[in-house]
Order: C-alpha cells, then sequence, then structure tokens
C-alpha cells in the first residue's frame, strides 16, 4: 500500500494504468521477484494491488523510484512508517527500520523488496 500511495500521489500512475506483470516472475539486478499466482501478464494497477503483486510493484518502484530513491523514502517517512506506533505491544522487531540511500544496507533492490517485506509483515 505505501508504494501504491506513493505512486499515485507523485502522480506517476493512475488505477486504470495498465502494468505487466511478466507471468509472475523477474528479475531485477540478479534478485528473483515472484507472485503467487504464477501467469498473470497485463492488469491495472487496481488489479495489481487487489492480487498483491509482487513484480508489478517491483516494476513500478524500480521505475519510478531507482533514479531518486529518496523521494520514495521521504514517503516512508510521511507515512510514519520509520517510527514507534505508540501501541505498548512487544514485538519481535523494537523499531522500524527503513534503509537510506547511502547507508551500508541500501543496494539496487531495496525499493524492489520494499512491497514484499511490507506484505510479510502484514500477515504476522
Amino acid at each position: 500500500m505505501a508504494t501504491l500511495l506513493s505512486l499515485l500521489e507523485d502522480k506517476y500512475v493512475t488505477i486504470n494504468m495498465p502494468i505487466d506483470c511478466e507471468g509472475g516472475i523477474k528479475y531485477f539486478y540478479g534478485l528473483k521477484i515472484t507472485d503467487s499466482h504464477l501467469g498473470t501478464h497485463v492488469v491495472n494497477v487496481k488489479e495489481a494491488f487487489a492480487m498483491s503483486s509482487n513484480v508489478a510493484f517491483a516494476k513500478m518502484g524500480e521505475e519510478y523510484y531507482g533514479a531518486q530513491p529518496s523521494k520514495f523514502i521521504n514517503h516512508l517517512h510521511a507515512l510514519h512508517l520509520d517510527t514507534l506506533t505508540g501501541v505498548d505491544i512487544v514485538a519481535s522487531s523494537g523499531y522500524p527500520i527503513v534503509k537510506r540511500p547511502g547507508s551500508r544496507t541500501w543496494s539496487a533492490t531495496t525499493i524492489l523488496l520494499w512491497h514484499t517485506v511490507m506484505k510479510v509483515l502484514e500477515t504476522h
């Protein structure tokens, strides 16, 4: 959702814009991104979101934020995804981690993986 909100706010996409899910498998910088539903090709952004397509959102993240990652990170900050919630619940990780360009943990695949990481966190 954070990726979609960022893309819509920056007016890079519309919900009806087509995106090719490339059959549900795509390689970025040697990293294989897959969807749980293989065989999907061109859908619109709304459908890609509904099916939680890792490939579609990795492609859009790379296309629109790959050359300007700080712009995407600023969206995550605006959504407070890099700060504690204030909810007093013990969790496996006490602090949110949002990698930043220039840090030793930043890589070409950081933005590509953001959608996948958030999906895993939502299911736990």
